[in-house]
């Protein structure tokens, strides 16, 4: 055998060893459609016996590209010919089975528009509950209390008013129970709530989709209460100034027959 060729096969048998150890170290291209390739390649034409020194160079070559390629750091995105669905996203050991997985998108994932005009032309977010019974929708209600008086009780306060406890130090946030945010849609609130505002920190990283979802169920529950006493009040005067004018009538009419006597 000639020195050239003896190199060639001492330098491709090392290829062989390193790409083997990376396998096995950092790396999973066992279901790669090029690493077969190349195995099947290693066996055809490296370790036959009458392989050429031509052959030889092009399998070193290619073993080495898988090299190259197949080495990586944590993190890192595999360079693969076919990726396989063992790289899509799994679920870990013991974690809650209805969470979706890391990097994972869910078929009724919400959408992050670029505005808060832009969310609250969402129709499906003015009341993701709508269909729901009575009974699941009073159980998101009050988690979305409890959520609300977590992460919003401290600038909008109990009631929505915005006289949190911190209003005395950072300015007063928006009445979110007035008539202008009573007519603003879900997702205008699901945009704030997310990304935040001039002043409002973002809660995205905080609450899940669902969690700013019940929050602004909550929401809709305190500017509910403020609309129906407005609406008592109303009814209340007006029952009153009828009593009033009334009283009014009967007196005149009194005065008027005691003067006519």
């Amino acid at each position: 055998m000639s020195p050239y060729r003896v190199v060639n096969i001492s330098i491709s048998k090392l290829f062989h060893i390193m790409i083997v150890a990376f396998h096995f170290h950092n790396f999973h291209t066992e279901g790669c459609f090029l690493w077969r390739f190349c195995k099947h390649l290693w066996q055809q034409v490296v370790c036959a016996s009458h392989a050429s020194a031509s052959h030889i160079n092009i399998a070193s070559g290619i073993l080495a590209m898988m090299l190259v390629l197949g080495c990586k750091q944590p993190g890192d995105t595999k360079w693969q010919f076919a990726p396989d669905m063992a790289d899509g996203a799994v679920p870990k050991a013991q974690s809650f089975p209805i969470s979706p997985p890391d990097h994972a998108v869910a078929m009724d994932a919400a959408l992050y528009m670029n505005s808060d005009i832009e969310s609250e032309a969402i129709e499906e977010y003015d009341d993701v509950y709508a269909s729901e019974s009575a009974s699941r929708r009073s159980v998101y209600l009050e988690q979305g209390e409890k959520l609300f008086l977590a992460f919003c009780k401290h600038c909008h306060g109990v009631d929505g008013k915005g006289d949190g406890s911190i209003t005395d130090v950072f300015p007063k946030p928006p009445d979110i129970t007035a008539p202008l945010y009573h007519d603003r849609k879900g997702g205008y609130f699901f945009h704030k709530i997310t990304f935040g505002g001039a002043m409002m920190p973002s809660l995205g990283h905080a609450l899940s989709t669902q969690e700013r979802f019940k929050i602004i169920l909550y929401i809709r529950s305190l500017q509910k209460k403020v609309q129906e006493g407005i609406q008592e009040e109303g009814s209340g005067d007006s029952s009153s100034s009828a009593g009033s004018s009334e009283g009014e009538d009967s007196s005149s009419e009194s005065h008027n027959n005691h003067t006519s006597e």
